[in-house]
């Protein structure tokens, strides 16, 4: 029997896979049964596509800006440029210069500032609307990022910030 091999998984058949203990099969055993699921949904020509590289991770990134609100977790991500959750996470942290975690908060962050200098919407909507679970989160997010709460920095009133 010849050899197969997956790009993720390695060599699929025979001593190989045998060899490779139980970490290995498991891997092999999780990427078989995402391989369904595509299969399944009608993606598996997009999964089984090679990673489009910069053009996938620019395609993410504005489809990140254009929803902040979204399921925007690393698997639905990845799904959405057809790469492994790993290559993705990768090649993405060297196209964007921070992880997608990272992104997806500061685009929501970006989304939030815009809506406390345009609008009177209360914290929680404003949270809401720009993807954070809560009014929490969302003051996690100014303290960590500007050291103030965001009804602080809406009392500044719109213009640039330091």
């Amino acid at each position: 029997m010849s050899e197969r091999t997956c790009p993720l998984c390695g060599p699929l058949y025979g001593k190989h896979l045998e060899a490779a203990g139980p970490a290995r099969a498991l891997a092999v055993a999780r990427h078989l049964v995402e391989l369904l699921e595509d299969a399944q949904s009608g993606r598996l020509d997009q999964a089984a596509a090679p990673p489009g590289g910069r053009a996938s991770i620019r395609s993410v990134q504005e489809w990140i800006r254009a929803d902040p609100r979204g399921d925007l977790t690393v698997a639905g991500l990845a799904r959405r440029a057809g790469m492994s959750q790993r290559n993705f996470a990768r090649l993405f942290a060297q196209e964007a210069g921070a992880s997608p975690a990272r992104f997806v908060e500061q685009t929501r962050f970006e989304a939030a500032c815009s809506l406390l200098d345009r609008t009177g919407l209360p914290l929680q909507q404003v949270a809401f609307e720009s993807g954070f679970s809560g009014a929490q989160a969302l003051r996690r997010a100014f303290h960590r990022r500007l050291g103030i709460t965001p009804r602080e920095y809406r009392a500044r009133g719109p213009g640039p910030r330091d």
